[in-house]
């Protein structure tokens, strides 16, 4: 999980939102189109929760209310209110959800439109997701219960596809490392190239991300 940054209300939802009748379970087939594109694209293709890759497609992916309808029905179009995720393992057991999927109307205490989510969460070389170790205690407690059960994010796939990732990434940093020690400008340019650049729709890079910053805060290479 990391931070989202919303852009402004498309134009088509706006006009939606100027009518009363007009609520999020009966929009259009072509404003659930256009929402699901344009969530799609803010979040580079990715899953807002697990960061799986998503497509802006019916069964591609789902819209979900990081505020649930069931709580507050009249947000049920507030655009800073929706996120595109995964459809999060719906068709099996339950012990298997996750995102969305599991999350149902429960509350987050952490959510990826918070700009201090990155700091709030660390990972393991093993493809692990925690909360970070500088949180105090009951924020801990806090974040861990939405991490682990309200979105399953530790489910043995994600997990195992994290450190997939990771172990990806460190194989080929292993061979630049021949030339030499890396500088910060290195690490900083690799943040970039996966937060906006040609690797922003990289799936599950915030395990890298992660790594990456723990590079620049310690200086160590």
């Amino acid at each position: 999980m990391i931070y989202i940054r919303k852009k402004k209300t498309p134009v088509f939802l706006r006009e939606c939102q100027s009518d009363p009748f007009i609520t999020f379970k009966n929009l259009r087939g072509i404003d659930k189109k256009q929402l699901r594109e344009s969530l799609c694209d803010e979040q580079n293709g990715l899953c807002a929760y697990c960061m799986k890759r998503i497509r802006p497609t019916e069964s591609g992916m789902k819209v979900e209310h990081l505020d649930p309808q069931s709580h507050n029905a009249g947000n049920d179009l507030d655009y800073n209110n929706l996120l595109a995720v995964c459809y999060g393992n719906m068709s099996d057991a339950s012990r298997e959800h996750t995102c969305d999927t599991c999350k149902g109307d429960r509350e987050l205490h952490i959510s990826p439109l918070r700009p201090d989510i990155e700091p709030m969460i660390q990972y393991r070389r093993n493809g692990l997701i925690a909360a970070s170790d500088k949180l105090p205690d009951h924020t801990k407690t806090e974040v861990n219960t939405d991490l682990n059960e309200i979105l399953n994010l530790n489910h043995k796939d994600l997990q195992n596809n994290r450190k997939a990732v990771l172990e990806g990434y460190l194989i080929a940093l292993s061979r630049r490392k021949e030339k030499g020690k890396l500088p910060d400008s290195f690490w900083k340019a690799e943040e970039t190239r996966y937060k906006s650049g040609e690797r922003r729709t990289e799936e599950y890079k915030g395990i890298i991300l992660d790594y990456i910053g723990k590079k620049l805060r310690r200086g160590k290479h």
